[in-house]
């Protein structure tokens, strides 16, 4: 915890398990995407990079790369509307709401929200 980060620079504890709370109980994790496929999900994850791209229209939009609370990679795309609401996206852990896509196999989230989360103090 706060010990830790304090001597250490960072904390050897799970990160995630300072968020664990902030996202409902209802969140699935990135093995479970392709059994829901076609639903509204929420998510948790941190965010890694982004590929942003500029639509036909010249409108900004991107796809990010996540890992979520069992270490697991996936993948979102964010419309240029969802980016102009939620601004852009910096390093931290976010609650992902959107619908989750399958082609080829692979399942990808289309972001409806992204709400960048504060720790809970209790866990740091």
């Amino acid at each position: 915890g706060t010990d830790e980060i304090a001597l250490l620079g960072f904390s050897l504890s799970r990160p995630f398990d300072r968020y664990i709370g902030k996202a409902s109980r209802a969140r699935i994790v990135a093995k479970q995407m392709v059994q829901h496929q076609h639903l509204i999900v929420e998510m948790l994850g941190y965010y890694i990079i982004e590929k942003p791209v500029t639509t036909a229209g010249g409108e900004h939009m991107c796809f990010a790369t996540w890992i979520d609370e069992c270490d697991e990679y996936f993948d979102t795309v964010h419309f240029p509307r969802i980016l102009e609401r939620n601004g852009c996206l910096r390093p931290g852990f976010y609650c992902l709401q959107g619908k989750v896509t399958v082609e080829h196999d692979y399942a990808m989230l289309t972001v409806s929200d992204a709400v960048l989360l504060q720790a809970n103090k209790a866990a740091l």
